[in-house]
């Protein structure tokens, strides 16, 4: 079985732009656990791809039985 390279499992990254105006730093905590969260989802899909992609399609399923 091979392995996919580490190029392919590498998560997108993001740059959010400086702000001219001051920012208030009270979402600083939230994009640290955005950010961990993202890396924690990209680790689980990378180890267990055919369980996320069962809860994708089950989820995908469920949201449109919801819209119907």
């Amino acid at each position: 079985m091979s392995k996919t390279p580490a190029s392919a499992a590498d998560p997108i990254e993001v740059e959010i732009p400086e702000q001219d105006h001051d920012h208030d730093e009270a979402g600083e905590p939230l994009l640290d656990k955005l950010e961990d969260l993202g890396n924690r989802v990209t680790d689980f899909v990378v180890e267990r791809p055919l369980t996320a992609v069962g809860i994708a399609l089950a989820a995908g399923f469920l949201l449109g039985r919801l819209m119907r």
